[in-house]
């Protein structure tokens, strides 16, 4: 479902539905179009609990649970599905409703921090991107940053129109404190 959380596609600026995105593919992002890119993250949360006996998953479930300790790092129910698909007998629906167990369990556990090339994203957080890359906003300053930004981006416009009016960008900067 792409208007989840646990989306991941592109909705063009100007269309009604946004497109799954898959792997190794790339795709033209331009001015205007909206990003999925969180995944709900599958981990291990009572695997101790799970060896000292105090939960007993089906036999189903201990097949999920495989999956989790044999993959490195997290994983999304697409990812545990497609990993299951050739090797196991169980139906996709079937593996849904076995995840679903364990989260119910609360044995695996999801919408938690991930960490990308060093930064960490936390459920909530807004990312924003362009060509020159992407910015993690934390949810808990969104609304420091955004209203710095808009008072920036009125600052700049401000200097534009003086430059215009023929004021040196120098004596702009100087009055103004932005360029």
């Amino acid at each position: 479902d792409l208007n989840s959380k646990n989306g991941v596609g592109i909705k063009k600026k100007g269309e009604e539905y946004a497109l799954r995105l898959k792997p190794m593919t790339s795709y033209k992002i331009d001015e205007g179009d909206m990003i999925y890119i969180s995944k709900a993250k599958l981990f291990v949360r009572k695997w101790r609990n799970l060896l000292m006996g105090e939960l007993t998953p089906s036999e189903n479930e201990w097949l999920i649970m495989e999956v989790l300790w044999n993959h490195e790092g997290a994983m999304t129910a697409a990812e545990i599905i497609e990993e299951m698909k050739d090797t196991r007998s169980l139906n996709k629906n079937t593996i849904k409703v076995m995840i679903n167990r364990l989260l119910g369990k609360k044995v695996i556990d999801y919408q938690v921090p991930i960490e990308m090339d060093g930064v960490r994203i936390n459920d909530g957080d807004i990312l924003i991107g362009d060509i020159d890359g992407v910015c993690v906003v934390p949810r808990s300053i969104e609304e420091e940053v955004f209203t710095r930004a808009l008072e920036k981006a009125r600052g700049e416009r401000m200097v534009l129109k003086k430059i215009q009016e023929g004021m040196k960008a120098r004596d702009a900067f100087d009055q103004f404190g932005i360029m």
